[in-house]
C-alpha cells in the first residue's frame, strides 16, 4: 500500500528541518497523521496541537494516541492570537476546513502565518476551490517570508470530498527571516 501523497509531501518537508532546532512544535488545526508523522521525525520535540473548540472527532483520536509528547489546545485561531514562540507551525490540511470553522481561507492563512515561528509548513488539496496555492505564495512575498520549497505530488488514488476530487497536494516549507528574537 502506498502512502497518500499529503503524507509523503509532510515527511519530506520535516526532512529539510534539523532536529535540533525543533523542539517547539504547533500543529495547528491537528490530526492524527500529522501529529504521527511529527513525532516520529522529532521525537523529542514537544507539540501543542490545537484543536477548533469542541470539534471531538479530532480531540478524541488525538487522546487516544497517549502521546506525553503532546498537549492538545482547544481554540479557534482566527479568533484568538497564540502567544507562544515555535520552532515550527504545521497546518497540514488545514486551510480548506477554514468554511467549515465559519472562517475564510485568506484570514486563516494570515493568522497561521502570523503565529511567531522560523518555519511553517502548509500542506492541503490543489484541487480543493476553497484553497488557493498561489494565494499563499503571493501572501509570503508581502510579508518577510519565502518559500524554501514547493512540493506538488499526485495521489494514487483521488480523495473524494464534498466538493471536489483530491488528486494533488501540494506543500510550502516557508521561513520567515525575522523571528523577533533580536
Amino acid at each position: 500500500m502506498t502512502e497518500r501523497s499529503h503524507i509523503t509531501i509532510l515527511r519530506e518537508l520535516l526532512s529539510e528541518l534539523s532536529i535540533a532546532d525543533s523542539s517547539r512544535i504547533l500543529d495547528a488545526g491537528s490530526g492524527k497523521t500529522s501529529l504521527s508523522t511529527i513525532i516520529s521525525c522529532f521525537p523529542k520535540a514537544s507539540v501543542d496541537a490545537i484543536v477548533y473548540p469542541g470539534d471531538e472527532r479530532k480531540i478524541n483520536t488525538i487522546r487516544k494516541m497517549q502521546s506525553d509528547k503532546v498537549n492538545v489546545v482547544e481554540l479557534d485561531i482566527c479568533d484568538t492570537p497564540i502567544p507562544a514562540h515555535y520552532d515550527l507551525v504545521v497546518a497540514h490540511l488545514l486551510l480548506g476546513e477554514a468554511s467549515k470553522f465559519g472562517n475564510a481561507f485568506q484570514a486563516l492563512l494570515q493568522n497561521v502565518l502570523s503565529i511567531q515561528s522560523r518555519y511553517y509548513i502548509i500542506i492541503d488539496y490543489l484541487e480543493d476551490p476553497k484553497v488557493d496555492a498561489d494565494a499563499i505564495r503571493t501572501y509570503c512575498d508581502s510579508v518577510d517570508m519565502k518559500v524554501r520549497k514547493y512540493i506538488c505530488a499526485e495521489n494514487s488514488e483521488p480523495q473524494v470530498w464534498d466538493d471536489f476530487i483530491g488528486t494533488h497536494n501540494f506543500g510550502f516549507l516557508i521561513e520567515r527571516y525575522n523571528t523577533g528574537d533580536g
